[in-house]
């Protein structure tokens, strides 16, 4: 059993639930680790996701960590990061309120991001295919009432499976659940402005509760826009700028990039 307060540096062997023998850190956040581990008693390996210590007592964090659970295990795709488990580490060591922890499958490969920062433009049909599986993600967290409320590039993970390059949509911890009881929604009720301003529709910079499923479809578009492009649609210093520009700046044209795009689909992303 681990009586370890530092989750940010969990050596290999850690046992965890005298379940989970870690295997190596993937990466530590500003709330929390990821740790590769091997699942015992289903002999596979796993991505363990366990919260900060220090977070544990800020308001509306842990909250946060169990809305991203409950909104992922309710969707049921092959292109949805699956969630596994989800608990609290208690005993020894650990907050009196449990450090909460979130078992999903582990993934091999890379986010979009990354492809972002190495200034890869694709190919037009390659573009197409990953948003398209990242659709299909979303639309099934749309049929079970999740919006996802954060679609970045980050959080498109894109790994090799045997049946070809597959992409996963991560990190449902903003999301709003539409059917959810109201007395169980404080986090979206008090919080106006979740998201990443840069991929944010103009509705949800007004405020985040007030969406539905069609501000994740505004994300996608500025994600193949830049996957295409090499850059957003809209760029600014502040965020109250960026808010401005995206009101009432039109982006520059898709075909001004990328003459080789048909009219047609610049004019549905352009949608």
């Amino acid at each position: 059993m681990l009586h370890v307060l530092d989750v940010t540096k969990l050596p290999p062997g850690t046992m965890i639930l005298d379940k989970y023998r870690v295997v190596k850190t993937l990466g530590v956040g500003g709330m929390g680790a990821v740790v590769a581990a091997e699942d015992l008693a289903l002999d596979r390996r796993v991505a363990l996701k366990i919260l900060l210590p220090e977070m544990v007592r800020k308001p509306g964090v842990v909250q946060r960590f169990m809305l991203e659970a409950k909104a992922a295990t309710r969707v049921k795709s092959p292109h949805v990061a699956k969630v596994i488990d989800v608990g609290h580490l208690t005993g020894p060591g650990y907050p009196e309120e449990g450090l909460p922890y979130m078992v999903m499958e582990y993934l091999e490969g890379r986010d979009l991001s990354d492809w972002v920062r190495m200034g890869k433009k694709l190919r037009v049909p390659e573009a197409i295919d990953l948003i398209t599986q990242a659709c299909e993600g979303l639309a099934a967290a749309h049929r079970e009432g999740v919006v996802h409320r954060d679609i970045k590039p980050a959080n498109l993970f894109v790994t090799d499976t045997a049946e070809g390059r597959v992409v996963k949509v991560l990190d449902f911890g903003i999301s709003k659940i539409l059917d959810e009881d109201p007395n169980e929604m404080s986090l979206t009720q008090t919080s106006a402005v979740l998201g990443s301003g840069l991929y944010m529709s103009p509705e949800q910079m007004r405020s985040a509760r007030q969406v539905d499923q069609r501000t994740d479809v505004y994300s996608l578009g500025v994600c193949i826009y830049e996957l295409l492009t090499g850059t957003q649609p809209h760029t600014a210093e502040t965020f109250s700028e960026l808010c401005v520009k995206v009101n009432v700046d039109p982006p520059t044209p898709l075909r001004d990039y990328r003459p080789d795009i048909s009219d047609d689909l610049a004019r549905t992303i352009a949608r």
